[in-house]
């Protein structure tokens, strides 16, 4: 079910919450995220509370009902984990 578009919201947010819906770019972005972090598929499913099987199927295109909250994860695991590398001397 797709969500619902408002027409009032900043043009910015419009495109990027547009992106989500594309399978294909949201997969890029997942795998993209997970090369960044450096991390396996089995340890980022763990951080995302998803299977590993759910998210092979994000990074191979088939979507995800919640884009979105998936992205928000993603940023919130992304500035921990950034968080504890600097705090443990770890370049990244």
């Amino acid at each position: 079910m797709a969500r619902k578009k408002n027409s009032d919201a900043p043009a910015i947010w419009r495109e990027f919450s547009n992106s989500l819906d594309d399978p294909k770019h949201l997969a890029e972005m997942v795998r993209g995220w997970r090369a960044y972090l450096d991390i396996t598929a089995d340890f980022a499913a763990t951080l995302l509370g998803i299977s590993v099987r759910t998210l092979n199927g994000i990074e191979q295109g088939r979507g995800f009902r919640y884009p979105l909250m998936l992205m928000q994860a993603m940023t919130a695991i992304d500035h921990d984990v950034q968080n504890h590398r600097a705090s443990h001397g770890a370049a990244k």
